[in-house]
């Protein structure tokens, strides 16, 4: 009888952890990141022309004239910021890589 108990026992335990073990492995738990978390860019732009502006390869701005652009809420590490005339690259390009922290940051860019 004893037997028997401890067979239900371990194969109830054997069951319980490999359902634990295969369904956390589904599960992405995603948390935006906080105020603490995230900086304020300003672009500074100069140039003659227009210009598309891009942060990690998206564009945040188009077709806009040299002057100061604000990035709210972006999260701390490195980004890539471009400004690409929008005639195409050979007419003005720049790219800055830049660590953002908290608080206020300055990218400069000079196409």
């Amino acid at each position: 009888m004893k037997k028997l108990l401890l067979k239900k026992v371990f194969l109830t335990l054997l069951i319980v952890s490999l359902l634990s073990i295969g369904l956390t492995g589904c599960l992405d738990i995603v948390v935006p990141p906080s105020e603490t978390e995230t900086g304020t860019v300003k672009l500074v732009v100069s140039g003659n022309y227009y210009y598309d502006l891009t942060m990690d390869g998206v564009t945040r701005f188009s077709n806009k004239q040299p002057g100061t652009y604000t990035l709210t809420n972006v999260p701390i590490g490195n980004h890539t910021f471009e400004a690409i005339d929008v005639d195409g690259a050979s007419y003005g390009y720049e790219s800055v890589t830049q660590y953002i922290s908290t608080g206020t940051n300055y990218v400069y860019l000079e196409p």
